[in-house]
């Protein structure tokens, strides 16, 4: 596109602008922060080519000249317009994410933050860590500073003839800009920031560099070749030193992360004893590697949600795919995890559709940290040990049922009490009962929350339950904004589900108040 300008500028030729109009349609169609090349477009027109010669330079050409430059602009927007017709969705998604991005959580508004991950980023990139991989002591950050130098020696340079300009003096305008204007815009995104969204600058960063260098050699022309030379070879040395580091570090650890090696082991296991199951990637990375590895062979649906904390369609869709038997569930490990609580989501909805997950496989990175874990999910089998930690109640109720024990979670970060009972049948037929799972206040016996429901939420009913099986339920009961502070209890009982009769209960500890008992205690500072 710069380079269509350019030609434009010097030439005249109205085709050259239209490929630069059609250039940079496809360029925001692609990435809508391709907008930040106005940036610098528009302070070089200002201060650099002047307005008025441009809009001379626009009334030249032929009424059909311009349309067909607005037809090519169009044209290179067309998907992007296609896609907002007739809902804005780009409009509306932008200005849903103005504050607090929902993909990422990225906010916007710690813009002095935001610009030193920004900073710091850009000057590792500059330094010769272009990969960022995480592959630590990537060189020195040699052309960080030459470009900070760079920066402060052309804008003085420009200062001092700004009334009587040199050719050349509007390329050193739009470089200037570039890095001015963009990486304080980068601050400010629709997902996040960080080293791939200011990637665009490093040749423009480069070339400030190189003109700063060769205009300090002609003002020191004795020494001109020698002190160009010694730079460049600085600065090259640097980079090659980067690299050399870079790729040790590969080769000693087999990378990390995303970017482990671990892949490949994966990958041949795919291959073989795990050839033909249908994929399921659970966080970020496997698919992109998975697809170049097998040449488009394995091509893993992806479920993950690009989110501080997965959504309940998250919740939703992974209902549905637990219901194959067939998938395998592709994790990182919890240190290599992209996006945080899939995992803790997935094995909650495991729980409720009374579901086991088990680990397939595991691939470990080259120091033997665990990398990536396969997982399968079927149903959970009849059960008839006792967990003697669940154990200790022993109530047992008129239908048949013994609520053998159980615990009870608080977690003031969820506003949520986890509760996981231990039940186990006498009888050979059950009725559909419903399990009552009350928070009371213990200071006046108000109800608080519920969460009542089948057991296993409706995932293993009574009915279905075996004579002498035990049973592990759980329930997540979530917790009203502003409980009061105090101690609270978790109460349970069942009840017909069509009548809602409550069943009596023959409790040992005699605490079956309103056939309900007490089974722990949870305290809100």
């Amino acid at each position: 596109m710069m380079l269509a300008l350019t030609q434009w500028w010097r030439r005249r030729g109205a085709g050259w602008l239209a490929l630069a109009a059609l250039l940079f349609g496809a360029g925001v169609t692609t990435k809508i922060l391709f907008v930040w090349m106005l940036i610098p477009l528009g302070v070089t027109l200002l201060l650099g080519a002047r307005p008025a010669r441009v809009l001379a330079a626009l009334r030249a050409m032929r009424p059909a000249a311009l349309a067909v430059v607005l037809a090519a602009g169009l044209l290179g927007l067309a998907p992007l317009i296609a896609h907002n017709l007739p809902v804005p969705q780009t409009l509306n998604f932008i200005l849903s994410n103005a504050g607090q991005t929902q993909s990422y959580g990225h906010d916007n508004l710690n813009v002095a933050a935001n610009l030193a991950v920004v900073l710091a980023d850009f000057g590792a990139m500059m330094g010769g860590n272009t990969l960022h991989m995480g592959i630590p002591g990537t060189g020195l950050p040699l052309g960080a500073l030459a470009l900070a130098l760079a920066f402060v020696y052309e804008l003085v340079t420009l200062l001092r003839r700004r009334r009587a300009p040199r050719p050349g003096d509007g390329v050193r305008v739009f470089l200037l800009a570039c890095l001015a204007g963009i990486l304080p815009a980068s601050t400010i995104s629709t997902s996040s920031i960080g080293a791939t969204y200011v990637f665009i600058l490093v040749p423009f960063a480069w070339l400030l560099i190189a003109l700063a260098m060769v205009d300090a050699a002609r003002a020191l022309t004795p020494r001109r070749p020698l002190v160009l030379a010694a730079t460049v070879a600085a600065l090259v040395a640097n980079h090659a030193a980067a690299n050399v580091l870079i790729l040790d570090g590969l080769a000693r650890t087999g990378g990390r992360g995303g970017w482990s090696d671990a892949v490949y082991a994966l990958d041949a296991a795919l291959a073989g004893d795990l050839r033909g199951r249908p994929l399921i990637a659970m966080d970020w990375g496997f698919s992109r590697n998975l697809e170049f590895l097998s040449n488009l062979k394995r091509r893993p649906t992806e479920l993950f949600e690009t989110r501080p904390q997965p959504s309940q369609k998250f919740s939703d869709a992974s209902i549905v795919a637990l219901r194959d038997p067939a998938y395998l569930y592709l994790f990182h490990a919890p240190a290599h995890t992209f996006f945080k609580g899939h995992w803790e989501v997935f094995s909650r909805e495991a729980q409720k559709a009374h579901k086991t997950l088990t680990l397939a496989a595991a691939f470990n990175e080259r120091d033997g940290a665990p990398n990536t874990l396969v997982y399968t999910a079927g149903d959970t089998p009849p059960s008839f040990v006792i967990s003697d930690t669940l154990a200790g109640r022993n109530a047992r109720f008129e239908t048949g049922i013994g609520l053998l024990g159980g615990r009870v979670d608080y977690d003031p970060a969820r506003r949520e009490v986890a509760v996981l009972l231990q039940w186990q049948s006498a009888a050979r037929s059950l009725p559909d009962d419903t399990v009552l799972v009350h928070v009371v206040r213990e200071s006046d016996g108000a109800v608080v929350a519920n969460g009542d429901v089948q057991p296993v939420y409706g995932g293993y009913r009574f009915p279905a339950w075996q004579p002498s099986e035990v049973v592990l339920d759980p329930h997540w009961v979530s917790l009203p904004e502003g409980l009061a502070p105090g101690t609270y209890q978790v109460r349970i009982g069942l009840y017909d589900t069509q009548t809602k009769q409550r069943r009596a209960i023959d409790d040992p500890l005699k605490d079956a108040s309103g056939n309900s008992l007490m089974l722990g205690r949870f305290t809100i500072p």
